[in-house]
């Protein structure tokens, strides 16, 4: 059996180091979070109806490289990114 691929979403971060996916309230539209050895943290809402079609809604300033990126469960679409600096931080998607 093989994968099927759905599409793909242009970042600016080179190379990635952490992707992390959450579910959207709105049917077939999820949250992608990315980023690596910049310091952008990167959120796309991607929406998997009719192909694949994505709008960044986020790009925020994270001091030094993102080494992981974890969502919680649940609906509050709550993550936390962790970094070269050292620290962790606990975002909200709006």
């Amino acid at each position: 059996m093989s994968l099927k691929h759905l599409g793909k979403i242009k970042v600016e971060e080179d190379p990635l180091k952490s992707v992390a996916v959450i579910p959207s309230a709105k049917e077939g539209s999820y949250f992608f979070i990315s980023g690596g050895l910049g310091e952008q943290l990167n959120v796309h809402l991607a929406e998997l109806v009719k192909g694949m079609t994505s709008v960044q809604i986020s790009s925020n300033a994270h001091n030094g490289s993102i080494n992981c990126i974890k969502v919680s469960p649940g609906p509050d679409n709550h993550f936390a990114s962790g970094g070269s600096q050292g620290e962790l931080s606990i975002w909200q998607i709006p």
